[in-house]
């Protein structure tokens, strides 16, 4: 296992501490000062991000010219970020934090799960248009620069207003590397700017426009946003706010401000098709540049420009094709657009494929010839913008809990789960066929089309655990419901961060190759357990064949992925009583009759060589595995004893005990600390070389491991209904939910790497391992 690199932990770490500190609540984005750290001959000119209720982090331009162009930018109201040396540094989930941007993160140790939020580090040298991971002396700049912001924030020194024509003295923020630490000084420098920068001209538009007695909507639907390779390419939707009517549709660069602009001006003046010319009365932009670009161009014709977080007309005009196609990860071509070359018109099958035409055989062509299927069918059934309300209830549990997932989630995954369900099982009458069916009895279904309906007909709907991957290319799953495992060949999933994941898909099979697509929420280990109950309590058979009969049921687990979010975290010791350690000191009058005492009691055992008395309790840690709970530790030294527990309940049951001791024990004081890592002493919290335990210790972890696996077989569980897995194993039904929870069984931590629980061991002995 590679020790975490000292610099990258520190980098994390410090990006958390300053999203703690919202700036973003106290300094506007056209706020710029100026920082030197080691290593960076010139200045950083540096903002604040986060005011728009997104990116939230800095925004840093680097360069002799920094803070010249760092204004050059506010002026054009746009980023023209090609032209710009930038670092960055914002928070945002996990799973939307490209694979390539995600190295520091890893360098530092961390793994966090997809939902999780993490930081984003991003360089980006000039005359590129796509950032990269730093290097490690940009790493250890951005840890300078991160650590200079916060200690003079807390210095209350980080007073900067924001820029204005006559601005000429601007904050400076000196950073010394001090070993391990860093010291920050700050003054106020001149810095002379020019009194205006050019702007490119506007278009032209003739002066008789009509006026429209309209507003439109500019922005981004749902799912367009990753549609491209570079954070500064867009696909954008107009549409009327009134009734929600089309516009127009068009790609954009936000490194081309002159282009954008074109591109609105042919619309207003009537040079696209449907759309005749006319300025509206106001323009409502959901993305800030693009107010930035187009706003100029309407404001000068009198048109009201204003920005607004979401509308509700956008999430309409995302077509069902781009909600699909999405949701699984590829755009219609199945490829990924790049700036570098303009939009085609994306190759699709013919609506009637002859008898003549050749089955495709390579993987591409396969995805391809299922996603041209999966065009027509929605042409079919019409938009899934406005899904049947009725259905939709049936496949979430309910319309609260759908509005919920689309109000509060990603929809994205939800909406292309949704389409695979409405499609291969949903019902509206018993006697009624699916969406499926009804095409394959008609007559002018193609071979090619056939043997894809047929299987999405057939395909396998479960819940997979991710058992190898290869990045890029393929992983392989293992079906918890039965342990059969299978290779699919999804180069988006297989980019993910999939330990301790478990996924609700549908796989199916096209000439040898294995697709799968979201049929719910990627789940944790605590809500596999969850989704158990759920099952178990609607009546569902935990098996294949169980799930494959009411396969909405994947569709209620975003319920769980809900509450996961709305669930308030409370930290608790392994008796679930609230963590507050306490740290008890008693003065002793007879220090040998105490450690007499100590050493005498059945639950307390002795380390000699630590010096050290653990209060333990005989029995599993609840939510745990193991022979013992340990309740807390107990040390001399000289005529004081000294008692660290984790919970007021456990002291005030220590202290009774202890006063009772023989050699005269006397309560002294106790200290009592919370769970914050910034109260923990700097040695706690300063990075550290991770110990490296040897070979011997390492087998001995491995087979504690093994025979704590092997215990649980015979220990009573609550989800069992308090029988024991050996015990619950002797009927089918049993024997599947005992083999389930073993499959899902996590992974153990350690300093050689994860250790795997010995699961096929244990399905052996309750004797599953034959079934699978």
């Amino acid at each position: 296992m590679v020790p975490p690199d000292p610099v990258a932990r520190a980098l994390v770490d410090a990006a958390f501490e300053l999203h703690r500190r919202r700036l973003w609540l106290e300094l506007p984005l056209d706020a710029p000062f100026l920082v030197r750290v080691p290593g960076e001959p010139h200045p950083l000119s540096v903002a604040v991000m986060g005011q728009c209720g997104q990116d939230y982090g800095l925004f840093v331009v680097r360069g002799e010219d920094a803070l010249e162009r760092f204004a050059e930018f506010l002026a054009l109201r746009g980023p023209r970020m090609v032209g710009l040396d930038l670092l960055l540094v914002c928070m945002a989930p996990l799973e939307g934090i490209p694979p390539p941007l995600r190295g520091v993160v890893r360098a530092a140790g961390l793994r966090p799960r997809p939902s999780d939020l993490a930081p984003m580090f991003v360089a980006k040298p000039r005359g590129e248009s796509v950032g990269r991971s730093p290097t490690k002396p940009e790493r250890a700049s951005m840890l300078a620069l991160l650590r200079g912001v916060l200690l003079t924030k807390d210095a209350n020194g980080l007073r900067v207003e924001s820029l204005h024509p006559r601005a000429r003295r601007f904050l400076e923020i000196t950073v010394e590397a001090l070993g391990d630490a860093f010291a920050a000084t700050t003054r106020q420098v001149r810095v002379e700017l020019p009194a205006e920068f050019p702007t490119p001209p506007l278009p032209d538009l003739p002066p008789d426009l009509p006026r429209l007695d309209e507003s439109w909507v500019v922005g981004t639907p749902p799912g367009r946003e990753s549609d491209f390779d570079s954070p500064d390419e867009l696909s954008l939707a107009v549409v009327r706010e009134a009734d929600g009517g089309r516009i127009a549709d068009f790609d954009v660069s936000l490194n081309d401000f002159a282009a954008i602009r074109d591109q609105f001006a042919k619309l207003v003046r009537g040079d696209r098709e449907a759309q005749p010319p006319g300025l509206p009365r106001e323009v409502l932009f959901t993305e800030v540049e693009i107010q930035a670009a187009v706003g100029p161009l309407f404001e000068a014709h009198a048109v009201a420009c204003r920005w607004i977080e979401h509308h509700p007309r956008l999430d309409d005009a995302c077509e069902p094709r781009e909600l699909v196609a999405r949701a699984r990860g590829r755009g219609r071509d199945g490829t990924r657009s790049t700036p570098s070359s303009p939009p085609t018109s994306p190759p699709v099958l013919p609506n009637e494929l002859t008898e003549a035409a050749e089955p495709t055989t390579t993987l591409e062509g396969w995805k391809d010839a299922d996603l041209g299927t999966l065009e027509r069918l929605l042409e079919r059934v019409g938009s899934i913008a406005r899904p049947d309300e009725r259905a939709f209830a049936v496949f979430f549990g309910g319309e609260r809990t759908a509005q919920a997932v689309m109000a509060q989630l990603d929809p994205r995954e939800a909406l292309g789960a949704f389409c695979e369900w409405h499609m291969a099982h949903h019902r509206p009458t018993p006697r009624s066929k699916t969406v499926l069916e009804r095409r394959l009895a008609q007559a002018d279904v193609s071979p090619v089309e056939r043997t894809i309906l047929a299987a999405r007909s057939r395909a396998r709907v479960s819940i997979f655990r991710a058992v190898a991957v290869r990045p890029g290319e393929s992983l392989e799953l293992e079906d918890i419901l039965d342990g059969t495992r299978v290779t699919v060949h999804d180069r988006a999933l297989s980019g993910r961060d999939l330990d301790d994941v478990f996924l609700p898909l549908r796989v199916l099979e096209l000439g040898g190759w294995r697709l799968a697509s979201f049929a719910g929420p990627p789940l944790v280990y605590t809500e596999v357990h969850a989704a158990m109950q759920l099952f178990e309590r609607e009546g569902v058979e935990l098996s294949v064949a169980g799930i494959q009969r009411r396969p909405e049921v994947l569709g209620w687990l975003w319920a769980l992925r809900l509450s996961r979010d709305q669930l308030p975290v409370q930290l608790t010791n392994t008796d679930r009583e609230p963590f507050l350690s306490h740290t008890a000191s008693f003065r002793v009058a007879d220090p040998n009759a105490v450690a007499l005492g100590l050493t005498s009691r059945s639950d307390v055992r002795h380390d000699p060589e630590r010096g050290v008395w653990t209060w333990r309790r005989t029995g599993v840690p609840a939510g745990a595995v193991g022979e013992h709970t340990q309740l807390g530790a107990i040390s001399l030294h000289d005529d004081r004893l000294v008692l660290e527990v984790n919970s007021a309940a456990r002291f005030e049951r220590a202290r009774a005990w202890l006063e009772a001791l023989p050699g005269g024990v006397e309560f002294e004081r106790v200290t009592t600390r919370e769970a914050n890592a910034e109260l923990a002493p700097l040695d706690d919290r300063l990075p550290s070389e991770p110990p490296t335990a040897s070979p011997e210790a390492l087998a001995e972890r491995a087979r504690l491991q093994r025979e704590t696996c092997l215990l649980w077989l015979d220990q009573s569980v609550p989800l069992l209904g308090d029988r024991t897995p050996r015990q619950a194993a002797k009927t089918a039904a049993g024997r599947r939910k005992v083999a389930m929870m073993i499959r899902t069984m996590p992974t153990w931590s350690s300093p050689a790497g994860p250790l795997e629980p010995p699961r096929d061991e244990l399905l052996r002995e309750i004797g599953a391992l034959a079934e699978t």
